[in-house]
């Protein structure tokens, strides 16, 4: 998709099949889909929100239930994350 672009080395395209609440269901890491009024707190309960260490585990955690699935690549971007720090 960027091939050409000077910044190609850097850009991680991310997919999910269909959406990123359908990944999260897929994986039982949520049970129901949330309304957009329950995104934040559902969110905010998944994804690290700078505590530290605990974080990262967090994190890596997170990476190994996307590789689990078919219907993302969202484990590229959290490797190459963690991989920056």
């Amino acid at each position: 998709m960027f091939k050409k672009h000077w910044l190609n080395s850097y850009i991680i395209p991310i997919w999910n099949n269909s959406n990123l609440d359908e990944v999260l269901l897929d994986l039982k890491l949520i049970n129901k889909l949330p309304n957009n009024k329950e995104k934040g707190r559902v969110y905010r309960g998944l994804f690290p929100t700078n505590k530290g260490e605990s974080d990262k585990q967090q994190v890596e955690n997170l990476m190994k239930m996307f590789e689990k699935s078919n219907k993302t690549n969202m484990e590229v971007f959290i490797k190459k994350c963690l991989d920056s720090i």
